[in-house]
């Protein structure tokens, strides 16, 4: 199974989060709960820089299959 990883290092923590393909709208709304979370030190900036991080694993995805979608029509 292909696996995604999503990491951030901020003030001595580390975040890692890992996901498959396909679930990530539930990560992107994992991170902005998290965010939301006053007790948390993970704040709206880390939510936007991990949710980049998914938007370019999905951008990725989505070129890798237009590449491939290309070469079969060849």
């Amino acid at each position: 199974m292909d696996t995604r990883t999503l990491h951030l290092e901020k003030a001595g923590h580390t975040y890692m989060v890992k996901y498959a393909p396909g679930l990530e709208d539930e990560v992107v709304e994992e991170l902005m709960r998290l965010a939301d979370d006053r007790e948390s030190d993970f704040d709206w900036m880390d939510a936007a820089a991990l949710s980049f991080q998914v938007t370019q694993f999905a951008a990725d995805d989505c070129c890798e299959e237009s590449q491939e979608d290309k070469l079969a029509l060849d």
